[in-house]
């Protein structure tokens, strides 16, 4: 699943509507219904899926390159002489 052509505000009810197989109008209706049937807290959701779906088929999604930080640092090897965080100015 991927974000991209037919995109109206971030591309997630399009993409959903290309994975699920649906006009694209009736995903967007159906959020818009949950965003006043849940008072709001459907936009969550909806940051959610913007946020770990990639924007092309073999891209990246937005928060892919702060995950692989963490993981990068959180996985390093703890050596004694060498600093564990750089301070970058």
């Amino acid at each position: 699943m991927h974000r991209g052509e037919g995109r109206a505000l971030l591309g997630v009810c399009a993409s959903l509507a290309r994975e699920l197989d649906v006009d694209p109008a009736l995903v967007r209706v159906a959020f818009v219904l949950m965003f006043f049937a849940s008072g709001g807290m459907s936009a969550g959701l909806y940051l959610l899926l913007w946020a770990f779906i990639p924007a092309k088929a073999y891209g990246r999604a937005p928060l892919q390159g702060p995950l692989d930080w963490v993981s990068k640092v959180a996985n390093a090897p703890v050596d004694d002489d060498t600093p564990r965080w750089e301070k970058r100015v």
